[in-house]
């Protein structure tokens, strides 16, 4: 493969001519590509070593059962056709557009860092887009960070490196996983990845994106004095501790560089989230029954969204977990929020109404309404000294407080008053609880 080549895919028969090389991997090297038509394309070409009819198959296989159903936030790079010369072979996939950044970008430069509400968003996308992937039937085994891209602007999201997807007890892999994801059944040699260690691997990225640190990466792993495989595969498959696990407390954080600031990340996760994460690296680590399923982390993730707020005295967003909680940057009391109760088919969600606060179609029953994460209906202004919302939808609300009724049209606010009724859409109802006067939060 030389630049300036003219290249022909093998199911469409499309010509490209190869541009520049990308990037490189273990796997091999990813060119540039560029179609008189269709624009610029992406190639995967294999190492001579990874070029396997194993690996030939699982592309072509991906290839003719297409890509996961997901949302407009969520993006599969799926392999596109199948480029061969003389015993190697690629596969062609879409760009990824530049505004998308890694983990690891995030951790280089922390302006790229999302906003709590927006990581919360985007971890709901990630989410979902691994549970649309097990409904089609595939396992990914190898979820990390680095098969991981996100917009910290918008949300969006792009699962990267789909080549190595398969079905579980059907296809083989030549990929087991990244070790510091795999679970330990898989990194001790027990089982091959599938589900339920994908399910694993989730959790670690979902630690890393909240707390930006691995959940063994304590004591145990600062006195490791060689960091080779062998020391690995003890700490994350022989002997996995949680760092925060409440009863063994052999790998707490060691008081040195690059350990202090994942306190205060844990810290600032409401209870919620925490408790989901204490699950999964406490029993969930040797039990897969016990780790936590994609609609688990869903509810656990709607519910730590919805006790975002921010803290009048500095703008710093935070996690309202009740009682005295106190704001992470200038530590003064956060108070007690003006809160909604929103009553539908669908649940009952309970969600924070701070000055500045922005309520989401999704939020006020989304399934009704057509609305969803992205969509903001509701936004919490002061006007005149009094805390109000404005209806900022596509469609007016019903309201009832006391005996007075009406309707509240696109662009019209309303002051929010203790004990008010808003009726966003047929089967969802909100109430107003002023201060604290709901303790359900």
């Amino acid at each position: 493969m030389k630049i300036g080549d003219t290249v022909t895919t093998k199911i469409e028969c499309q010509k490209y001519t190869v541009m520049k090389l990308i990037g490189q991997g273990g796997q091999g090297h990813v060119f540039l590509l560029e179609h008189p038509n269709r624009g610029k394309k992406a190639l995967k070409w294999y190492l001579p070593e990874q070029s396997t009819e194993q690996q030939y198959n699982a592309i072509l296989a991906a290839i003719r059962a297409g890509k996961p159903m997901t949302d407009d936030g969520t993006q599969f790079i799926w392999p596109q056709d199948i480029i061969e010369i003389d015993g190697r072979f690629g596969y062609v996939m879409d760009l990824i557009p530049s505004r998308f950044v890694g983990y690891g970008d995030m951790l280089r430069d922390r302006s790229l860092a999302p906003t709590l509400a927006m990581r919360c968003k985007i971890s709901r996308r990630l989410v979902r887009a691994y549970q649309q992937l097990h409904l089609s039937g595939y396992c990914y085994r190898d979820i990390s960070d680095n098969n991981f891209l996100f917009d910290p602007k918008s949300g969006d999201i792009v699962i990267c490196d789909n080549d190595n997807v398969g079905v579980e007890g059907i296809d083989s892999s030549q990929v087991l996983g990244t070790l510091e994801y795999m679970s330990p059944e898989v990194s001790t040699g027990k089982c091959q990845p599938g589900v339920n260690s994908d399910l694993y691997s989730l959790a670690v990225l979902l630690f890393k994106f909240f707390c930006w640190h691995h959940p063994y990466h304590g004591i145990l792993e600062y006195n490791v004095k060689s960091w080779d495989l062998c020391a690995k595969r003890w700490l994350y498959g022989e002997t996995p501790i949680f760092i925060f696990d409440p009863k063994d407390k052999r790998n707490r954080l060691p008081a040195a560089d690059g350990y202090r600031d994942v306190n205060k990340m844990w810290l600032l996760l409401p209870s919620v989230l925490r408790d989901a994460f204490t699950q999964s690296f406490t029993e969930g680590i040797h039990n897969p029954l016990a780790r936590l399923r994609e609609h688990d982390w869903e509810e656990v993730l709607c519910e730590a969204s919805d006790k975002l707020m921010v803290c009048e005295k500095d703008n710093a967003e935070n996690f309202y977990d009740g009682g005295d909680s106190k704001c992470w940057y200038c530590g003064s009391t956060l108070g007690t929020p003006d809160t909604m109760l929103i009553n539908s088919p669908y649940g009952v969600r309970t969600i924070l109404l701070g000055t500045g606060s922005v309520v989401f179609g999704d939020q006020v029953n989304g399934l009704d309404i057509g609305l969803g994460m992205d969509d903001v209906i509701g936004v919490v202004q002061q006007s005149n000294g009094k805390r109000v919302l404005l209806n900022s939808g596509p469609s007016a609300w019903a309201f009832r407080f006391g005996e007075a009724s009406g309707s509240l049209e696109c662009g019209s606010s309303i002051e929010l008053r203790d004990g008010l009724k808003i009726k966003f859409s047929k089967n969802a109802v909100g109430t107003i609880y002023r201060g604290g006067g709901m303790n359900s939060v």
